[in-house]
């Protein structure tokens, strides 16, 4: 479990860390399924054809975050809790995304701002998805 009391502070007090970047985007998604269930009261009924969790809760944090490297970091968490479960054109957009922030920065360089630990479980996420 994290320990937000110790672990909450952010390394540069002004960039978000991967660990709460992952964080926000699964309190979406686990508040967007809550609803689900509140609003249908059926457990598994009730959902549209291709409608994803992680869709609404990507909506929520698309824009949260002014960093190059904190966007980057949303855009590998949703292409990971997306798990190729959407249409290819979900994957295509955040590939684009993740395309275009990489154009504009340095990816070695970014990576290297990062806390050690961090910046492991970032790469072991970017590797995942042949991004590096």
């Amino acid at each position: 479990m994290y320990d937000f009391i110790n672990n909450g502070d952010f390394p540069d007090e002004q960039r978000t860390p991967y660990r709460l970047v992952r964080w926000w985007l699964l309190d979406c998604y686990y508040t967007y399924c809550r609803s689900k269930i509140r609003n249908t009261k059926t457990w598994g009924k009730g959902w549209l054809p291709n409608e994803h969790e992680i869709h609404w809760a990507y909506e929520q944090c698309e824009f949260l975050y002014q960093y190059p490297i904190e966007q980057l970091m949303l855009e590998v968490l949703t292409l990971i809790l997306n798990a190729g479960r959407g249409p290819s054109t979900v994957e295509l957009y955040h590939r684009s995304k993740i395309a275009a922030i990489l154009k504009e920065n340095d990816l070695r360089e970014m990576l290297q701002n990062l806390p050690v630990e961090e910046r492991n479980e970032f790469e072991h996420d970017l590797k995942l998805l042949n991004l590096m």
